[in-house]
Order: C-alpha cells, then structure tokens, then sequence
C-alpha cells in the first residue's frame, strides 16, 4: 500500500479502539437484512419461497425464526438478534518497514 493512502486511513480511524464481533453466519443475517431495505416485516412464507430459502436452514436463522408465532420477520427482531456465542476481535492499522525509493513499504 502506498504511503499516503496508509497515513490517510491511519487518521481516519482515529485513536479510539475499535472491537468486531463476529458470530458463525454473519453473513446470512446481513442477507435476510437486505430484505428490509423499504419493509418493516416479510412473511416467513414468502422467504420460504424467495432467492433466500436456504439461509432459513441456518441455525441462528432458524433460532430466530422459531419466535415468530405470527408467521412474520419483522426488522426490528431481526436487527435485535444477537446469539451469545460470538468472537471479538480488535481492529488495527499500522506501518512498518521501509524501502528507499519506494513510495510504499
């Protein structure tokens, strides 16, 4: 990476620590989310049906889906689901090295 576009970023993100977490199927709740770009619910039916089936058999998505009584995923459900196994892992930028006549290192 050049030099500049580093320190650039570097600055950006600031001095405060920053934390990730992750759980195991991330993606598919991220997936399903995109679903509910202009909606505040979907029909557990219509998912069933849709280019998404698949991610029901997910087993947080089916933890999550297993609480819908009413046949519906809201947003709000969904965004609030969070299991309790999850890694957190510290997110960090630095630099080191040095090659004369290089713009990066």
């Amino acid at each position: 990476m050049e030099i500049n576009y580093l320190e650039e970023a570097i600055a950006c993100l600031g001095e405060e620590r920053r934390v990730l977490h992750y759980f195991e199927e991330q993606y598919a709740f991220y997936l399903l989310q995109r679903q509910f770009v202009d909606l505040s619910e979907v029909r557990i039916d219509q998912l069933r049906t849709g280019q998404f089936a698949k991610l029901l058999n997910k087993t947080n998505i089916k933890q999550l889906v297993s609480t819908c009584g009413n046949g519906r995923l809201t947003k709000e459900k969904l965004d609030q689901f969070y299991p309790l196994n999850y890694e957190s892992y510290v997110v960090t930028l630095s630099k080191w090295g040095s090659k004369e006549n290089y713009s990066w290192s």
